[in-house]
């Protein structure tokens, strides 16, 4: 109690004076503020590498899926070449079976026809 009395009448009992609480506290404030400013930096720096790293596995993602595309692409244009190489080979081979077919009943003709020309002479 004597201390109290003996305190200057701008001082409190911690021995701070109501300017020097003053600047304390608008100091804590300023530092508040750019603490807060800070936060929202790191928050939005946060944030976009978040975007960034969702966005790069999605890239991977689709990069992956467009290869699993592409091959199957060039399986089925493979297995379409090989198909219509397989339909040109039979036609080929009809082809030919009708010329045997022509060639043989040319070799028949021919055989009547020797076969007459044989008896002919006799």
């Amino acid at each position: 109690m004597i201390q109290n009395f003996f305190l200057l009448p701008s001082q409190h009992a911690s021995g701070f004076t109501v300017r020097q609480l003053q600047e304390r506290l608008e100091r804590l404030a300023r530092g508040c503020v750019n603490w807060s400013a800070e936060a929202n930096r790191c928050e939005e720096s946060l944030t976009s590498n978040l975007h960034y790293c969702v966005f790069k596995e999605e890239i991977t993602e689709l990069r992956e899926s467009f290869k699993d595309l592409k091959k199957k692409f060039n399986n089925l244009k493979f297995n379409y070449m090989k198909r219509n190489d397989k339909s040109r080979n039979l036609k080929a081979v009809k082809k030919q079976i009708q010329q045997i077919e022509m060639y043989n009943e040319k070799l028949q003709v021919r055989h009547i026809l020797l076969a007459m020309t044989i008896q002919l002479k006799k």
